[in-house]
């Protein structure tokens, strides 16, 4: 597969998962509230057959030679992040919401750059910039000490990924374990005066 081919199939794949994700959600609302859901129920279905489709294609290791560089893209990725995870010079905390109304704006680019780092094939990784703020209520350790974690776990993996779906479900269940992390760290330490500040 070239490598244009490579890419838009996986950006392809990541793409139908959040459709799916939201069409689901809107299922719920609507029969929640007795609507119509049949066609929106349609487009989930047509939704889920292309992505058995590209399933099949992108679990064959050779639509993506590509894995293995893009599982040390991972590995590299969440090193960078766990290490910019600290105390500014002053020894102010980081702001969780970056000054924006967004809630929780740390963990969103977390998990972005962790998306985004099997993305390309070559090496290649984002590099969090933190905005400090004075008696932060966001508690980085524990989210610091999973990837920590999830590094030492990826690192003693007996071998690499052999295609990309299994990449792609090792990159999930590191996603679901940080916003687990992150919905505990929230309600433990999120002060209400400081919501939307």
């Amino acid at each position: 597969m070239n490598e244009d081919k490579e890419y838009n199939n996986i950006r392809r794949l990541q793409g139908i998962h959040k459709e799916i994700d939201q069409l689901s959600s809107l299922i719920e609302s609507y029969e929640k509230y007795e609507r119509d859901a049949t066609e929106v129920k349609q487009t989930l279905e047509n939704y889920k057959t292309e992505l058995e489709d590209l399933r099949a294609i992108l679990a064959n290791p050779k639509e993506v030679p590509s894995t293995e560089s893009r599982f040390h893209n991972l590995i590299h990725q969440i090193q960078i992040i766990h290490d910019k995870l600290v105390l500014d010079r002053y020894g102010n905390g980081i702001d969780r919401n970056h000054c924006l109304i967004l809630e929780n704006h740390v963990y969103d680019n977390i998990l972005r750059d962790i998306e985004s780092s099997i993305m390309y094939y070559y090496r290649g990784v984002s590099i969090p910039t933190y905005y400090y703020i004075l008696n932060s209520d966001f508690d980085f350790n524990p989210v610091k000490d999973l990837l920590s974690e999830i590094i030492s776990e990826l690192k003693k993996l007996p071998d690499v990924p052999n295609n990309f779906i299994q990449l792609f479900n090792i990159q999930n269940d590191i996603k679901e374990r940080i916003i687990g992390v992150a919905i505990a760290e929230y309600q433990q330490n999120r002060k209400p005066e400081n919501r939307y500040n």
